[in-house]
């Protein structure tokens, strides 16, 4: 009988300690998940701004490249000094759009 009562008793203390391992390791499981979800949000509107960008430079690369083929077609043939002119300038205006768009991105980090 007392050695009957000593097993329950072993075997409630052990029930017990399961119990106790198995909140903490849930907790613990738990924090990680929320915290990967955290990182996966993160990262997800860093992608949506990079896509933004991207969309933007595109907008941008399209529209500079226009101007350069109308202005090519616009000048000479001999005027390479005059197209070289116009090269650095489009890319400077590019420099310009590119330091623009870059600080929106920042602003998301």
């Amino acid at each position: 009988s007392h050695q009957l009562k000593q097993t329950a008793s072993e075997l409630e203390a052990t029930i017990t300690a399961i119990k106790r391992h198995h909140s903490t390791t849930v907790q613990k499981l738990q924090d990680k998940l929320n915290d990967y979800r955290r990182k996966l949000q993160k990262s997800e509107r860093k992608v949506s701004d990079l896509s933004k960008l991207l969309k933007e430079n595109s907008s941008v690369i399209a529209a500079l490249h226009k101007k350069l083929v109308t202005s090519k077609r616009r000048s000479t043939p001999n005027s390479t000094t005059q197209n070289q002119q116009q090269l650095a300038t489009l890319s400077e205006e590019a420099s310009e759009q590119s330091s623009f768009s870059c600080g929106v991105l920042d602003k998301s980090v």
